[in-house]
Order: structure tokens, then C-alpha cells, then sequence
């Protein structure tokens, strides 16, 4: 799959501008190179997302040069939900890399368990990470449910169909759950414990960097033994130069990570 792409010279606050015309900002970045900020065409990057996921190799062509890269991270508007940014890894293909491989679970409508409504799915591992050359990365790993017939059947990872000769598991066994079949419950609302000021100080800072919450979902279900908070303070200069350009945070912005840190974890919360 190729993807092709300009330098971009607009960054910052222009990012909006780009985006009337019909173009994505982005950046790619890995193998110790310095990041590099590009445009690319919003209806070409969404069929090729759609295609490739984020774990299918892609040839990235722009300015003569032809890097071959994941698809990392992609931000979308929490209103519209159409894609805003897109971030690009640039890898060797002679080195393993691990990657978080997502789980689609297919058969849901024909299952006797789940159709009927006595039962509703519990899906334990929304991802799966492994270690694999980049070629070698599977795009998903195919859950199929429809002979679930009972509360407490399940599905464990021995069931999965992978090359294991290319494809190391890293956190799970085979033993371990993909997925069971719960009896429904009814679900306790959790008030929030921020006063009116603090909720309102929250929002403001949630709407600044809308990527927050999917980043702390994906580290907190890593099982690295490394919650969301000290992870992100263990950025480097560098890393943390990343955090804000994927976020459209501006240069201007003076975004002290630990002040930062201090902050989330004070005012972190289910908000709806």
C-alpha cells in the first residue's frame, strides 16, 4: 500500500486551514530520524486506513523520498468524528517491533446466547500485543461467537489463528480469555467528584488534548506494570515534543509536563 504526502509548511494554529482543504496534517517519526511534519489527503488517508489499520505496512512517498511506516496514532474531532491528524512510524523491516494487534469479534446476530438477549459479551482483551517483524504483523485477530450458546461460555487465545512461528505473543498465554458471555447487570452510575470550577477546569483541559483518554486506555490495558501518569512522565525531551505536536498543542503553549502530571491526576474522572 502507498501513501503519497507533502512537506507540510503550515504547522500550529494553521492546522484548521489545511483542514478546509481537504488535507490532513501529519507526521512521521522513528529509527533516531528526526520527525517531519507533512500533509496529506483526508479522502486518500481514510480509505487507506480503513485498509491497512494500523499494522499494515505502507510505503509513505513525498519530497523524492519512500519511508515505509505503521500508521501509529490517528486523532479524530469528538464531534464529527472525522480523522484530524495522523501520526506515521517509520520502521525496519529486519527488526521486530511490538504492536497492539486489535481483536474483531464477528457473529454476534447468529449467536443463540447473545441474539436471544440472556447473555451480553465480555470482551476481556480489546487488543492483543505482539512481537513480530513489521511485515509479518497480522492487521486483526478474528473472533468468531456465533456457536456461543450459554452465560459462561468463552473464548481463550489457544483458539486464535496466527502463525506462531513469526508472531510471539508478549503479555498473554494461551490459557488466558479473549472473551465470555456475562449475564446482563444493571449498570451504577458514578457520580463525578469535581466541584462546578474544577469540572469546567477539566473540560478545558480534556478539549485541549482530545487524544488523552484514548492514550491512557491504551497504556493502562498494556499490562506493562505502568500506570498512565508515571509512563507519561518517563517522556523524554523528545517524546514530549511529540505529545504536543500530535495534540495540536501550539509551540507557544507552554506545556510543563510535570505541572502537568500534578494537574491530571488531581482532576482525573469519568466524565459524560
Amino acid at each position: 500500500m502507498e501513501l503519497n504526502a507533502n512537506l507540510r509548511q503550515l504547522i500550529g494554529n494553521h492546522a484548521k486551514k489545511l483542514r478546509s482543504e481537504f488535507l490532513i496534517p501529519a507526521v512521521v517519526y522513528g529509527l533516531g530520524n528526526p520527525s517531519i511534519n507533512l500533509e496529506i489527503g483526508y479522502n486518500e488517508f481514510v480509505k487507506l486506513f480503513r485498509e491497512a489499520g494500523e499494522t499494515t505496512l505502507v510505503t509513505l512517498k513525498f519530497d523524492n523520498k519512500s519511508k515505509k511506516v505503521l500508521i501509529k496514532e490517528i486523532q479524530k474531532d469528538p464531534v464529527s468524528g472525522k480523522v484530524i491528524h495522523a501520526s506515521f512510524l517509520e520502521v525496519n523491516l529486519k527488526v521486530k517491533i511490538k504492536a497492539m494487534i486489535p481483536v474483531t469479534v464477528i457473529g454476534e446476530e447468529v449467536s443463540p446466547v447473545l441474539k436471544s438477549g440472556t447473555g451480553i459479551l465480555n470482551l476481556i482483551q480489546q487488543e492483543i500485543e505482539v512481537e513480530a517483524l513489521p511485515g509479518d504483523l497480522p492487521q486483526e485477530f478474528i473472533v468468531d461467537v456465533s456457536k456461543l450458546e450459554n452465560i459462561g461460555d468463552e473464548i481463550k487465545i489457544s483458539t486464535l489463528n496466527y502463525d506462531k512461528t513469526k508472531i510471539e505473543l508478549i503479555t498473554l498465554s494461551e490459557e488466558d480469555l479473549i472473551l465470555n458471555i456475562d449475564s446482563p447487570q444493571e449498570e451504577i452510575a458514578e457520580e463525578s467528584t469535581l466541584t462546578e470550577e474544577e469540572r469546567i477546569e477539566w473540560l478545558q483541559l480534556r478539549d485541549l488534548i482530545p487524544n488523552l483518554q484514548l492514550m491512557e486506555g491504551r497504556q493502562n490495558e498494556s499490562k506493562n506494570g505502568t500506570d498512565f501518569l508515571t509512563w507519561l512522565s518517563q517522556k523524554d525531551e523528545s517524546e514530549q515534543r511529540h505529545f504536543k505536536i500530535t495534540n495540536f498543542i501550539p509551540d507557544d503553549i507552554n506545556l510543563d509536563f510535570s505541572n502537568f502530571i500534578e494537574f491530571y491526576g488531581k482532576r482525573k474522572t469519568k466524565l459524560k
